[in-house]
């Protein structure tokens, strides 16, 4: 039994020293569900391409997403398709410019 307490004890301390954190700020939950990879910003950090897997939203096997960050709430709907929904995507970077990305078809 003390075991057990000093287990949770410790646990729960670990858990009031993260909320302690004060290098990570504006956190926010930008996917919900599925599988999701391979993250990258644009080099003016505007937007994420990612890939996912999520059949709930069409996404039956790795494809690419962007996903505009200057918006205030997200949901699976803030996600846009950029690959053609065929085959399998595994990797996606933004060009300079920001408005073209480099995807990677196997």
């Amino acid at each position: 039994m003390k075991i057990i307490s000093i287990s949770i004890l410790t646990l729960f301390l670990g858990f009031q020293s993260l909320a302690q954190e004060s290098n990570l700020q504006n956190i926010r939950k930008l996917t919900f569900g599925g599988d999701n990879a391979e993250a990258y910003f644009s080099p003016d950090g505007s937007k994420l391409t990612m890939q996912v897997t999520n059949p709930k939203i069409g996404a039956a096997c790795d494809q690419i997403f962007t996903l505009d960050l200057n918006q205030n709430n997200f949901s699976p709907q803030s996600l846009q398709l950029v690959s053609t929904g065929k085959g399998r995507t595994t990797c996606s970077y933004f060009m300079p410019d920001t408005a073209h990305l480099i995807c990677i078809y196997t």
